[in-house]
């Protein structure tokens, strides 16, 4: 399955561009997640709320939607990736520059939120 199905064709593109331009400065990043059920979404949301784990995300999937999900015009407007290889999600990974890039495309990063802090996110303005 292709993590991208069910994406919007213009944050396709792009992520594939980020894709391509963090491979060739030596630190890939994948796709993990485009798409969400609103099922999914709200067992998400009630991490660190109902179930444990840290607080992953404000939006919880029926009053209040996630951008991963399925909008009006029948596309997901967000995806999450992480770095190829040992700790994809580590600190020490070149967040800001992977932050940077879909910047430069037009996209919103979830790095310049204050909560939650979502590196990995991002989604169409």
């Amino acid at each position: 399955m292709d993590r991208l199905d069910g994406v919007h064709p213009v944050l396709r593109a792009k992520i594939e561009m980020i894709m391509v331009a963090m491979r060739a400065i030596g630190h890939p990043v994948v796709p993990v997640q485009g798409v969400r059920t609103a099922e999914y979404q709200h067992k998400l949301w009630q991490q660190g709320r109902e179930t444990p784990g840290d607080i992953v995300t404000d939006k919880d999937g029926y009053t209040s939607k996630s951008n991963h999900q399925v909008k009006d015009d029948g596309f997901g407007h967000a995806v999450d990736c992480c770095f190829e290889g040992p700790e994809p999600w580590g600190e020490h990974q070149p967040w800001d520059a992977y932050g940077a890039l879909g910047e430069a495309l037009g996209l919103a990063w979830g790095g310049r939120w204050k909560r939650p802090h979502d590196r990995p996110h991002l989604e169409l303005r």
